[in-house]
């Protein structure tokens, strides 16, 4: 065949149509979709009511979609399949936006069918998403896996266990008062903040990324978003697997925070009990107002503040008094502290 044949044929053939992956709605699904369009206030006689509902954003629509799936059976591949059709409505959002946002209704209305579904282990799919997806976990009972990113995921964990195959951004866990949550790569949001029971493990790094101008609740306006670990903690474990870029136990009351790698700044203000384990290097220990709980580092420690500190530097205890020149010199020749004063 000569060359001139051979590009003739490859002229000739035809192009493959792109695929597109189509999802067929059985009619349990329809039945879930229409319950998620009524935006959770079918059930006020006058849908402004929900604005004089006490206490977070989520707790209107969360109740009313519960009241609404009372008497719907329906099982986790339903769920799993309402995962996938929430696309639909993200192209257009009009259909089910309200005063918290779509990506906030679909977070909470997810949590809902998770929690009153009859199955215990359910998957949610939400990397075919481009908005952010805010709330899912709300709750939690039961087990989930889900791929994706999620924003302010697992609040109110009451028990079962979250896999998270993507990032969590915002926050993760706040008030989590059991349960097990595991975040298969690194962590963008700030971790436990007062979560009183359960246990978060990042397999990856607590990273301060980004800067964090973030929508907190999927509606409009910006929120500044601090990375902590463990801020108000009074019970529970986190374990970072990697590194932690945030803040440490700002006024923690109790619980366990294990660093197997580096840490940034161990933030004591205000601590009060609980325990901190760094197994890598710190670059700072802040200690002001500091009233009770321990810290141990196995690496090296670069900066601490003047204050009171019970801090344990490869189980040999160094602090819980006001460092003086002279202890500085003691601990730098004995290579305990690079450097204690800025």
């Amino acid at each position: 065949m000569t060359l001139d044949n051979y590009l003739q044929n490859i002229g000739e053939q035809k192009s493959q149509e792109e695929k597109q992956i189509v999802v067929r709605k059985n009619p349990k699904v329809e039945e879930l979709c229409k319950i998620f369009e009524t935006k959770g206030v079918e059930s006020y006689e006058d849908p402004w009511d929900v604005f004089e509902t006490p206490g977070p954003v989520y707790n209107w629509p969360y109740r009313n979609y519960s009241r609404l799936l009372e008497n719907v059976e329906y099982k986790a591949k339903d769920v799993f399949d309402f995962s996938l059709v929430l696309k639909e409505y993200e192209d257009k959002k009009s259909q089910v936006s309200s005063s918290v946002g779509f990506g906030s209704l679909a977070g909470i209305f997810l949590s809902v069918l998770v929690n009153e579904c009859k199955d215990d282990d359910l998957t949610i799919m939400l990397n075919h998403l481009t908005t952010h997806i805010y709330y899912l976990g709300l709750c939690n009972e039961k087990n989930i896996t889900v791929f994706g990113d999620v924003y302010n995921a697992a609040e109110e964990m009451q028990k079962g266990k979250m896999v998270i195959n993507g990032t969590p951004k915002i926050a993760l866990g706040r008030n989590m008062q059991g349960g097990e949550i595991i975040v298969n790569g690194s962590s963008e949001a700030s971790l436990g903040e007062e979560m009183s029971g359960g246990e978060i493990h990042v397999k990856g790094d607590a990273k301060n990324d980004p800067p964090v101008f973030l929508n907190l609740y999927g509606a409009s306006g910006t929120h500044i978003t601090p990375i902590d670990i463990g801020t108000y903690m009074t019970g529970g474990k986190i374990i970072i697997y990697g590194t932690a870029e945030g803040d440490i136990a700002n006024s923690m009351k109790n619980g366990l925070i294990i660093i197997k790698g580096n840490a940034n700044h161990a933030h004591l203000n205000m601590m009060d009990g609980g325990e901190i384990v760094i197994e890598g290097d710190v670059k700072k220990i802040s200690n002001s107002c500091f009233k009770g709980g321990k810290i141990h580092v196995y690496g090296e420690i670069r900066h601490i503040t003047r204050g009171k500190t019970e801090i344990y530097h490869q189980g040999r205890r160094v602090g819980h008094h006001i460092f003086s020149r002279t202890y500085y010199n003691k601990l730098r020749k004995n290579n305990f502290i690079r450097k204690v004063f800025g």
